[in-house]
């Protein structure tokens, strides 16, 4: 399994720094970037894998060179960004070159050079492609089935013809048909995601038949290990063993009901189903490890070992890569500071004012906390919970807070002023970037948290409000004293 490593290099006045003619060693990739009168202060650089995400951002000034060297044993996708973000294409070796000056367009901004270049200008042309359809944002909402799926047939006609008038300086490279692949699975992704946005623009559910019209083919890609590579796949092979495990679960629970409603039964983690499966049945090494990395990793999402135990105990037993498994063993260290009784790690927000606030000021009393975003959808949809919550607890010693990681402040102030907002609203200083997600190990929001009042973990991704006022799970910490 890979390793990365980013390295950057800043030489100002277009000093350059390495020869592009040296011989880059066998396990780094070099990616030069000559900057011209730049209109952004930063540029961002990423790199991800399964079980890694690096980001490092440096200022842009004015006309620079920045090297950037990645350690890495196998091809691999990264990314840059400006304006957009911009994917790109490398093997260890390889010297990458990118001109960004201003234009009107992407492919006006962005001239890409050196190894891979025929690739690479191939992704700069989907990447300028998906920017214009809203691809990867708002993309086919307010469509009606038909529509949609007409819209997204010829998108991939469009990528379609993009692939097949590139030029190809090794058109044999599996780079190729990768990205024909790329394309199919990237329509998946759409119908995918459909049914919630079918639902939030038209606030009914996707009828059943339309539901099995559209329903991705996943199975195909358990035997193709050679496309892992791709964002796309390991994306959709995460959506598949994770629907996979509750639809387990949900008829293993079917079936010891009663058993665990009394009490002789514990309920077992809803990612142990889709683990046993996987070493049951998935017979690819390569995919199964994967599979069984990412079931791990969900596994932590609520933050509490105790429950997840038997989750691990298989993970351990059947991994056979050595890199997972010491990923796994880091992740479960980690998480051990943020068990339930621990003191918390502060948190510093913001309230519409601009007035720094700490969650240590809400001292002597608990604390709940939902985190949200006003682009986040499943968070929205959890208000009307989260206000029936509120008035259910209002004369109890406890504040909700609505704490935004909006990166867009303004938009943020807006939302407040229009909508009815319950408990103390707040905001981070960075947007995602903040501390909290960091120091709390988030994935992804909603997200919701609850803090005793001398300021120790009850936990730190408890369920919904919808569940906490349906199975009032707040009671037995909020009753009156007897």
């Amino acid at each position: 399994m890979r390793n990365l490593r980013l390295g950057i290099v800043l030489a100002v006045g277009l000093t350059i720094l390495f020869s592009a003619c040296n011989k880059v060693p066998d396990d780094q990739i070099i990616v030069e970037y000559t900057i011209h009168n730049p209109y952004y202060k930063t540029i961002d650089f990423y790199t991800q894998t399964v079980i890694h995400f690096g980001h490092k951002q440096v200022p842009t000034p004015g006309d620079t060179v920045i090297l950037d060297t990645i350690l890495t044993s196998k091809p691999s996708y990264f990314s840059f960004s400006t304006k957009e973000s911009v994917r790109f294409y490398a093997e260890p070796g390889s010297y990458i070159k990118f001109e960004l000056d201003t234009g009107a367009i992407l492919t006006d901004r962005v001239k890409v050079s050196g190894d891979f270049a025929d690739m690479n200008s191939f992704l700069m042309q989907l990447t300028d492609f998906n920017a214009k359809i809203n691809w990867m944002g708002g993309f086919g909402m307010n469509k009606k089935p038909e529509e949609f799926v007409k819209l997204v047939d010829s998108v991939a006609e469009v990528k379609e013809g993009l692939l097949e008038s590139a030029e190809k300086n090794d058109p044999e490279h599996l780079f190729w048909t990768q990205q024909k692949e790329d394309i199919h699975v990237g329509s998946m992704s759409r119908y995918n995601s459909y049914p919630r946005y079918y639902y939030s623009s038209f606030k009914e559910s996707l009828s059943a038949e339309w539901r099995d019209k559209i329903k991705p083919d996943y199975e195909y890609l358990l035997d193709k290990p050679e496309l892992l590579i791709l964002p796309f796949v390991q994306y959709n092979l995460d959506s598949y063993i994770f629907h996979k495990s509750l639809r387990l679960s949900n008829v293993w629970w079917t079936e010891h009901r009663e058993s665990i409603k009394d009490g002789s039964l514990q309920r077992r983690n809803v990612y142990e189903f889709g683990t046993q499966f996987v070493i049951d049945s998935i017979d690819n090494e390569e995919i199964r490890n994967f599979l069984l990395v990412d079931l791990a990793k969900r596994g932590f999402y609520k933050g509490e070992l105790e429950p997840i135990k038997s989750l691990l105990k298989l993970f351990y037993e059947n991994c056979t890569d050595s890199v997972y498994l010491d990923f796994i063993r880091s992740e479960e260290e980690s998480w051990s500071r943020l068990q339930p009784g621990e003191h918390a790690t502060e948190i510093i927000w913001f309230t519409p004012e601009g007035v720094e606030q700490k969650i240590s000021d809400f001292k002597g009393k608990f604390v709940f906390i939902d985190i949200w975003a006003t682009t986040c959808g499943p968070c929205i949809g959890e208000f009307p919970s989260f206000i029936k919550l509120v008035e259910a607890y209002k004369d109890k010693n406890i504040t909700f807070i609505m704490y935004s990681v909006d990166d867009d402040k303004e938009a943020w102030l807006d939302y407040l002023e229009n909508n009815e907002m319950p408990g103390v609203q707040l905001i981070s200083e960075s947007g995602f970037s903040c501390g909290l997600t960091k120091d709390y190990k988030f994935n992804g929001i909603p997200r919701h948290m609850f803090f005793d009042p001398e300021g120790k973990i009850i936990g730190t991704g408890i369920e919904r409000p919808s569940f906490l006022h349906s199975t009032k799970y707040l009671d037995k910490y909020l009753e009156d004293p007897q």
